[in-house]
């Protein structure tokens, strides 16, 4: 496959190997501000989608295709680290957005240029709760000039020689577990033949020309023959969030809808580098068995240290505590703790990193049981604790 070291295999390699070559598209980031106290417990996913969707109303075709997910010519996903579950005010959320097209195709650039003044336009209302911060100008991306800056060192984030790369997923990313699979109802269970069944699905999905997803299967398969890759899903997690639209029916309003899947670091081990193209498709198109507009965004990275090392950083607590605020009904209680926020990130790096990390008591009391007069004990962990536990959590 293109980019990667290993020769054509065949005709359905070239015709792969082609149309990863042609499959273009403008990437556009937006920053963008919340300029309210907001406490929904709506996921701030949610509320990214239908901000671009009123911004996308006037994109060409889109009046052509109307389903319960409603179509769009873009992806979304965040800009290098995941969201936080709630939004707060004066919160800074950086977007990447993937079109369709290349600078050659009018109606791709009309579409970006549309969908970015309609973008300043809605927003510019102050009752939409969110103000366009920063605009980028869009980028013209390929296969074959990311896989380029990836070889000549341009993504310090990731090596090609490293042993092993993880797919660190933003958003959450759900696949069909085989019913008959023995570990079907071990949900974080993810095996490297299913990562390479998702691959060739999505290329089959996106790329050009008429290429199904068993033929490009079977070019995974000739390609990554002896590498010896295995996947490590050991370390990433479950999420879950719902939503009901309040929209129009024809905007994708007419029911519930759901996010669910598996969030965070899904390692894959062996030589990775022959998957480099898709890898590199799926970091911005996104994988899954269901594509909605951000659900299985992720994220390459080999650059990772070591559990005892990320404690002597300091970012790992910024981020805890940045979490904590963000999602936490106790951050008022953190704030009127003795310790200032320097104090605090300072005394959490040390002592964790050191091995002095003594817990505080946590608050306890009891709640009647639902239908009868028994209680029962509910323990609530220090706020400080909470902040710790998160830091520890992110470092595993």
């Amino acid at each position: 496959m293109a980019t990667t070291p290993l020769p054509p295999h065949g005709s359905d390699a070239s015709l792969l190997d082609a149309a990863l070559a042609d499959f273009r598209w403008k990437r556009l980031r937006v920053t963008l501000r919340n300029t309210r106290q907001a406490h929904a417990a709506e996921h701030p996913l949610f509320v990214f989608k239908a901000i671009f969707l009123h911004a996308s109303r006037r994109l060409p075709g889109v009046d052509a295709r109307r389903d319960a997910e409603p179509w769009r010519p873009y992806v979304f996903h965040p800009a290098g680290r995941p969201l936080p579950n709630r939004l707060r005010r004066d919160g800074l959320y950086e977007i990447d957005l993937c079109f369709h097209g290349t600078e050659a195709d009018p109606e791709a650039t009309d579409s970006v240029s549309i969908f970015a003044a309609d973008l300043v336009r809605h927003l510019a209302n102050p009752s939409n709760n969110f103000s366009v911060e920063q605009l980028e100008d869009p980028v013209e991306e390929s296969i074959p000039l990311l896989g380029r800056e990836v070889l000549e060192g341009a993504w310090p984030e990731l090596d090609p020689a490293a042993e092993e790369v993880c797919l660190d997923f933003l958003t959450p990313f759900r696949w069909n577990r085989p019913s008959l699979d023995r570990d079907a109802k071990i949900r974080w269970r993810f095996r490297a033949d299913q990562l390479k069944q998702y691959l060739a699905r999505r290329a089959a999905q996106l790329l050009p020309g008429d290429l199904t997803e068993p033929r490009i299967l079977a070019v995974i398969e000739q390609a990554t023959a002896g590498s010896d890759l295995e996947t490590l899903p050991y370390y990433w997690h479950f999420e879950e969030a719902g939503h009901r639209p309040k929209t129009h029916p024809s905007m994708g309003g007419s029911r519930r809808q759901a996010m669910i899947g598996m969030a965070g670091p899904l390692y894959l081990r062996g030589k990775w580098i022959t998957l480099l193209p898709l890898l590199l498709l799926a970091s911005r198109w996104h994988l899954g068995n269901k594509i909605t507009q951000f659900q299985g965004a992720c994220r390459l990275d080999t650059d990772r240290s070591t559990f005892d090392a990320k404690l002597c950083r300091q970012s790992l607590y910024e981020e805890a505590l940045a979490h904590f605020e963000a999602n936490s009904d106790a951050a008022d209680d953190l704030a009127q703790s003795l310790l200032s926020r320097e104090e605090l990130l300072v005394r959490l790096r040390e002592d964790l990193s050191g091995g002095h990390w003594t817990p505080r008591p946590a608050r306890s009391f009891r709640l009647p049981k639902p239908g009868s007069e028994e209680t029962r004990p509910i323990a609530l962990l220090d706020p400080v604790d909470q902040v710790a536990h998160r830091a520890l959590h992110d470092a595993l």
